[in-house]
């Protein structure tokens, strides 16, 4: 069911607490495209860009739209379903406040059959973080460089867009992905498949949620050519399905520099009565990955060692922080047939949308994903803080398990290394829940992964390049000779600064449209060419 058009606009920080009290006059809204955020609007509109100085955290963000209840709704089950609100966020349906969140990577799906009407107005609000960063709240052990707030560790958001003199000052703000209604009979959510290999015996486990007003007579999962039954467990209109299918001598998912991507459609089948409802539940793959033994960090893949050509991941729109599914299919196959086996979501970044992890699953290229960490000194001393992050990392991996290119996951980008630089004392570089519970839901929620707790890491400091995972930056940062490469004997590196250069001529054509930049100018330095 689609909304009907959106608008935004700011206010002061705070200055209005709920719909009621906003403007009605329309010059004060803009035209706006959901998903999106704050910046895509006024980019659109021609009132910012990303010259401009306008912090756009410094005020409140409202959102409005309505849409018509379908006209063969019968009072059953409704939820409104919010995929990503970035950040803190609070949500009004008729005047009725559904929603508070407060984390742009996890979902949001609240029931709302006793809010609805024929006509309905929905209202969202995204409340400033910079005046919230002034709440005063418990101080760090160490405080990084990398952003001017230390108290943004407190918050559940990208640091992408607050880093400043490393990316664009373009803070995420607004419903960044899609924001729907589900109404119907039956629908599935919380859907989790993992798959995995037990000698020549392949696994898949499956766990989802089938809300009915229908009472379901059976369930079955099909793999391929293949398919189990599927356990039920009804708990009023609600069932939890459960099963643990077996495949066969699988045959196996490779990188690309190795062999072939062979994937099995999975769907799983509800019979309700005389009624049948399948639902697409995408693809997996059967590989086994374990670390070669030693003191450097490696990958070993259906028991063959792996040299990763690898790369990091940066998101393909910075405005919009999503991109499109055609921008991300044309990013990832030039990394494919540049030779690229391995990609690395840092922890600075986002998590990536379904689209990315499906196409390097049959491209071939391996993840390194980082969970959304990076360089801070985390509350995970704070109970509503980890209660928070543990929602986040459970829908995150319930997502994720399906796909055999995800190979490592990591707990965060340069934490260890951060506090190590400081002078910290090594007990707590290392946070518990980076040590203990998060490598233990991982290998709970997808199991056959890989786990490291922080890249760098390893060795008597985490910045060592000679053991454990390495940063590496001495040939393109800080213009050493390449010699040096085997000089320093760096070993595994998940992160570095390649040969930075000018393109060449036919390159430089291409992406200017046959104008001619001028390389000496200074916005190279900035990343975009001066034309």
């Amino acid at each position: 069911m689609a909304f009907d058009s959106w608008f935004c606009c700011s206010q002061p920080p705070s200055a209005i607490t709920r719909p009621g009290e906003l403007p009605t006059t329309d010059s004060n809204w803009l035209p706006a495209h959901v998903p999106g955020t704050v910046a895509a609007v006024l980019e659109h509109h021609g009132s910012w860009n990303l010259e401009s100085a306008w912090d756009l955290d410094a005020v409140d963000w409202w959102y409005r739209s309505s849409f018509t209840s379908p006209p063969d709704w019968d009072g059953g089950p409704v939820h409104l379903c919010f995929d990503g609100l970035a950040t803190r966020a609070e949500v009004w349906l008729n005047s009725e406040q559904i929603l508070v969140a407060d984390n742009m990577f996890r979902p949001y799906r609240v029931e709302v059959s006793n809010q609805l009407q024929t006509h309905n107005k929905l209202f969202i609000v995204f409340r400033s973080l910079t005046h919230d960063l002034k709440t005063k709240r418990d101080r760090p052990r160490w405080k990084t460089n990398l952003v001017t707030h230390q108290q943004l560790r407190w918050h559940r958001t990208t640091l992408l867009g607050r880093i400043p003199g490393w990316s664009p000052p373009v803070p995420p703000i607004g419903p960044w992905r899609s924001t729907r209604l589900e109404t119907g009979s039956v629908s599935l959510a919380n859907l989790r498949l993992v798959s995995s290999l037990e000698g020549s015996n392949g696994i898949v486990q499956m766990e989802a949620c089938i809300d009915s007003r229908l009472p379901i007579d059976r369930a079955t999962l099909i793999v391929g050519d293949t398919q189990s039954e599927v356990g039920l467990t009804m708990d009023g209109n609600q069932a939890m399905l459960q099963v643990v299918h077996h495949v066969s001598d699988p045959k196996l998912w490779w990188p690309h520099t190795h062999g072939p991507q062979l994937l099995n459609v999975c769907s799983l089948k509800i019979n309700l009565g005389s009624e049948e409802r399948t639902f697409d539940c995408g693809k997996i793959g059967f590989r086994t990955a374990r670390v070669i033994p030693g003191d450097s960090f490696g990958v070993q893949l259906n028991g063959e060692d792996i040299y990763c050509r690898g790369a990091c991941w940066t998101i393909s729109d910075m405005v919009s922080f999503g991109g499109t599914d055609a921008s991300i299919e044309r990013d990832l196959h030039l990394a494919r047939d540049a030779g690229i086996n391995m990609l690395r979501v840092g922890g600075t970044m986002i998590y990536e949308s379904d689209t990315f992890y499906r196409l390097c699953d049959e491209l071939g290229i391996m993840v390194w994903q980082d969970f959304m960490f990076a360089n801070m000194d985390y509350p995970f001393e704070d109970a509503s803080f980890i209660a928070n992050v543990e929602e986040e990392v459970e829908y995150q991996l319930g997502r994720l398990s399906r796909h055999p290119s995800i190979t490592v996951y990591c707990g965060n980008s340069e934490i260890e290394q951060q506090a190590a630089m400081l002078g910290m004392p090594k007990e707590i570089w290392r946070a518990p829940w980076f040590s203990h519970r998060l490598p233990s839901l991982c290998a709970e929620r997808h199991p056959g992964t890989l786990y490291v707790p922080s890249t760098p890491s390893g060795g008597a400091l985490p910045f060592h390049v000679r053991s454990g995972i390495a940063h590496y930056y001495g040939i393109g940062a800080y213009r050493r000779s390449p010699h040096e490469l085997r000089k320093a004997d760096v070993k595994f590196t998940s992160e570095c600064l390649g040969f930075a250069n000018v393109p060449d001529a036919s390159t430089l054509s291409a992406l200017t449209g046959g104008t001619s930049p001028v390389v000496h100018h200074p916005k190279w330095k900035r990343g975009g060419a001066a034309r």
